[in-house]
């Protein structure tokens, strides 16, 4: 199964014809109309729908289902200015050889310059997605010129527009669709959901603390995670770690919660816990070296902080042990 380059693919079709064709060979598909291909393979099942639309932006939707796990590597075409990706899990970003796992099952990635984000496709999964190609002129002058001072990828968890639209475009509802109305259907959603991510875009501020992160920020939530886990005795500060890399202790939090679900002390606490039960299960020390080991106050602190999260005590976990 080839690894699907979006930047290699654009940057040679110069028409539809050319870059549908181009990509139906690299998904091992069959061309079936000028817009669509039909996928049948070891790999996926279903169908991408292609468009370069007059109205000035090329789009490609996919519906698949998984057969098996494979990834797909995505870049900005040198023809385009912007490329907008939705409605991804197990996204891979890139940070110095680092590889940084996002889902975005509602949201979106706008990617500016040369960054590469890959997509873990899972077996079994059966999803959509969903990619604009943009340039500057396909969108208002002020919406550029607010792109053009985020000097990084834009990574949006998405609001109630994109659930909404989720709601409308599914693979299910699709297939009430008759095969005569499909293309026109699906064209017609490609182009309410631009418009639903333009406005999203829109409202950016570098002060929103919910919706938007640049690639530092997620850069600096992946340091944290990796800190944490280089050194689980150390209690993580968050005022500390939000003035160390310039981010208000409120956008940080975010950021973290939304890449990895938990707060960073939270995280911190369950990932500390856990290897306490590798220890306790795996080794023979005392449950006063373990916590000594793991920078607990006392063997009165160690035994709560246990019990509080595996309910059970550690002498119970130790009877696990083989």
């Amino acid at each position: 199964m080839p690894i699907i380059d979006s930047h290699i693919d654009l940057n040679n079709g110069k028409n539809n014809d050319s870059y549908i064709n181009y990509l139906a060979k690299k998904i091992d598909g069959k061309v079936s109309t000028p817009y669509r291909i039909d996928i049948n393979n070891e790999y996926l099942e279903g169908r991408t729908y292609v468009y370069d639309d007059a109205n000035n932006f090329k789009a490609t939707a996919h519906f698949h289902q998984h057969f098996k796990d494979f990834t797909v590597d995505l870049q900005k075409s040198e023809d385009y200015d912007y490329l907008i990706t939705c409605f991804s899990n197990h996204v891979g970003i890139f940070n110095e050889g680092n590889e940084t796992i996002i889902n975005i099952p509602k949201g979106f990635f706008v990617l500016k310059k040369n960054e590469v984000i890959r997509l873990h496709e899972k077996q079994g999964d059966s999803k959509m997605n969903i990619s604009f190609h943009l340039k500057k002129e396909d969108l208002r002058d002020d919406l550029v010129q607010k792109l053009d001072t985020i000097d990084s990828f834009i990574y949006h968890t998405g609001n109630n527009l994109t659930t909404e639209f989720l709601r409308s475009v599914s693979i299910g509802i699709i297939n009430y669709i008759l095969p005569e109305y499909k293309e026109e259907w699906i064209r017609m959603r490609l182009n309410t959901l631009l418009l639903m991510v333009k406005n999203t875009l829109h409202e950016y501020t570098p002060n929103d603390n919910k919706s938007f992160f640049l690639d530092y920020e997620i850069n600096a939530a992946h340091t944290i995670k990796e800190r944490i886990l280089n050194d689980l005795r150390q209690k993580p500060s968050l005022k500390k770690l939000a003035t160390e890399f310039g981010i208000n202790t409120n956008k940080l939090t975010s950021v973290y919660k939304n890449l990895y679900g938990l707060t960073i002390y939270k995280y911190y606490t369950e990932q500390r816990l856990l290897k306490v039960k590798e220890e306790i299960i795996t080794t023979n020390k005392s449950f006063t070296e373990i916590a000594y080991e793991f920078n607990f106050t006392d063997i009165n602190h160690f035994s709560k902080s246990v019990i509080e999260y595996f309910k059970l005590k550690p002498s119970d976990l130790r009877k696990m042990q083989k």
